[in-house]
């Protein structure tokens, strides 16, 4: 069992077996459930319950003032023990800021979890305005994730990303376009969250715009010629192995090796990078984030989660650049 996922964690995921959770309590609903489904689908049906802590002074115990400890109330786990100025946010909260982000009627709520006995919570909704990119059938859908957690370790984060239905892949357009900060937001635990969503609202407001962006540069990456020697040269790059071999432990430069390899599989597979796309920065673009997102070790399932859909992978913000600047090197 990974260090940070439990028997009592949970999570659900529609129509489809969950890639990043499917060590504990997952559910695979045939359609998309209602919120109050979808909250008990995901594990957040429990309270966080703030209790008195004492210390211990000779004999007797005295309440410990401003201090208090959090709790689970569905399980009696004990997610902290924190100071008074940490605020709550109950699980209906996170539901509410995605909602009103969302501001639809028919909202497709895709996947939710818990993580650290559900001291760490997530949903996953999609918006119903795929595209796809010239040359690859495989549609692109536009997902908002609220994140939020009741340990103190995790604030409330709402972020948009890209999820490449055929082998869901992930790309915000913050990773895609590494010279902007993208459409992500984090509000700290604190009074009146709600009352800050029009503040929220206006950060990433340009959201579904940005999709139309990601398609705009998509269509252009997928024009820009690589030849073999081209991904020879990214991938040399992208596994960062410039250094000459002797620079380089044995088991290092196996690990290198082998990365090297994995990433040629995907390239040369036919499933994640369409064959008529293999050599444009399109391709070796998606080849990338597929082996950053599914193929790289992880520590924790944990961190699998979070990489993939919580929070921004910085290592994919390197990847068109250098997909950009291989192509245009060729052509000079």
């Amino acid at each position: 069992m990974s260090h940070e996922l439990y028997a009592d964690d949970q999570m659900f995921s529609v129509r489809e077996r969950p890639w990043h959770f499917d060590e504990t309590n997952s559910f695979v609903p045939m359609d998309y459930p209602g919120r109050e489904e979808a909250i008990q689908l995901a594990g957040h049906d429990f309270e966080v319950v703030e209790l008195p802590v004492y210390e211990q002074i000779g004999d007797g115990y005295l309440p410990l003032d401003g201090y208090h400890l959090r709790r689970n109330s569905k399980s009696g786990h004990t997610f902290a023990v924190g100071s008074d100025s940490f605020e709550i946010v109950q699980n209906s909260v996170g539901w509410d800021l995605a909602e009103a982000l969302l501001g639809e009627a028919d909202i497709k709520w895709e996947t939710g979890g818990t993580l650290k006995h559900g001291a760490v919570c997530w949903v996953l909704s999609r918006l119903n305005t795929p595209f796809t990119v010239p040359g690859d059938d495989s549609k692109i859908w536009p997902y908002l994730s609220v994140s939020w957690g009741h340990d103190g370790s995790t604030p409330i984060r709402m972020r948009y990303t890209g999820v490449r239905e055929v082998c869901w892949n992930t790309l915000s357009m913050s990773e895609a376009m590494a010279e902007r900060e993208g459409r992500q937001y984090t509000l700290r635990h604190t009074k009146n969250v709600l009352q800050r969503i029009d503040e929220v609202k206006r950060a990433i407001s340009g959201a579904r715009a940005d999709h139309e962006q990601w398609l705009e540069l998509a269509t252009e990456l997928a024009e820009l010629p690589i030849s073999d020697q081209g991904i020879a040269k990214f991938m040399s790059e992208f596994s960062a192995t410039a250094q000459p071999r002797d620079e380089v432990s044995g088991r290092v430069q196996a690990n290198i090796d082998a990365a090297r390899g994995e990433f040629m599989g995907i390239m040369n597979s036919g499933l994640t990078v369409p064959a008529n796309l293999r050599n444009t920065a399109y391709g070796v673009v998606q080849g990338a984030v597929e082996f950053l997102d599914h193929i790289r070790g992880y520590r924790t399932r944990e961190s699998y989660c979070r990489r993939t859909i919580l929070r921004d992978e910085g290592l994919k913000r390197q990847l068109v650049p250098l997909a950009r600047r291989i192509s245009e090197e060729a052509a000079v």
